[in-house]
Parts: C-alpha cells; structure tokens; sequence
C-alpha cells in the first residue's frame, strides 16, 4: 500500500532534477512499448503456429505405432493384429517413413521419404 504512493508522488512530483523525472518518463515508455511489442510479436508466432498445425493435420493419423527399436517391425505380429481389431478403428494403413537426402545438380536437400500402402488415400486427405 505504502510502495505505490511514494511511486506516484516521485514521479509527478515537480523538483529542480528535473532530468530524473525525465530519465523515469523515458524509461516508463520503453518499457511499455517493450512490452506491447511483445505481445504483438507473440500473438502473430501463436497465430502461425496455428496455421502449420492445421495445414499438416491432415497428413498425421490420430494413432501410429512405431517400432520401440530399429527401423521396422513385422506387421504380422499379435499385438499389431489386436490394434486392427479395435473398435472405432475403420481404415489401417501400413507406411515405411524414413529420413533421406535428396540430390539434383550438385545440389542436396534432406527430404522425408514415405513408402505407403494402397490403403494411404482413405486415411489422408490427400489425393
């Protein structure tokens, strides 16, 4: 309770220093515009964020099963079979994905390649 009022009677006070006052006034503003600045910057990040997440929801599947070591794993197995077999699961596709550099020219690029199934078009979006 105190605080606050020795702060505002110091800073409207008027005194003979008065580049202290001006000093606090400069400082004030660039805090606030600091801060306002930020806030810009962080609601346009969180706006973008929302648009890749929604562009490229359509090629993420709701459940995926990955292989707990290596690479791949037998698609064969019991425990892939008990997963097809669960309620609520309508389509099933089986999709090699792994990381590769692509070449063209003199020119490399890291690309993520995916080996899918005929199934792959009823699960994603995408022709």
């Amino acid at each position: 309770m105190f605080v606050p009022f020795v702060a505002l009677r110091y800073l409207f006070a008027r005194k003979k220093h008065n580049t202290i006052n001006m000093i606090t006034w400069v400082s004030l503003v660039g805090v606030a515009i600091g801060t306002m600045a930020l806030v810009c910057v962080l609601s346009v990040m969180n706006g973008f964020e929302r648009v890749v997440t929604d562009s490229f929801s359509d090629f993420d599947p709701e459940l995926k099963i990955i292989p707990a070591k290596g690479v791949t794993f037998l698609s064969d197995a019991p425990e892939i079979a008990k997963a097809k077999d669960l309620d609520g699961v309508e389509v099933w596709c089986e999709v090699v994905e792994l990381d590769g550099l692509l070449g063209y020219n003199a020119r490399q690029a890291p690309a993520r390649i995916k080996g899918v199934d005929d199934f792959f078009p009823a699960v994603v979006d995408v022709d």
